[in-house]
């Protein structure tokens, strides 16, 4: 019986260690899912600030060919 006991002991300790390292690597998936959320949405922030910086360079230029076409510059 002694034999059964020390092998139950030994799975007893593996299956805690193994629960334990399931919940650090949950913890780590659940902190990492947060960071891919944060990058995520400053990429979508990045976008927006880059189709703004389009747009304003598109009306800027748009401006310099209205002053172009008002004083008659080629």
């Amino acid at each position: 019986m002694n034999k059964h006991e020390e092998a139950f002991s030994e799975i007893e300790m593996r299956v805690t260690l193994l629960l334990a390292q399931n919940a650090r690597l949950k913890n780590r998936i659940d902190d990492l899912d947060k960071e891919l959320l944060r990058i995520r949405n400053d990429a979508q922030h990045v976008e927006h600030l880059y189709g703004e910086k389009l747009h304003i360079k598109k009306k800027i230029e748009q401006i310099l060919q209205s002053l172009e076409d008002a004083t008659g510059k080629d």
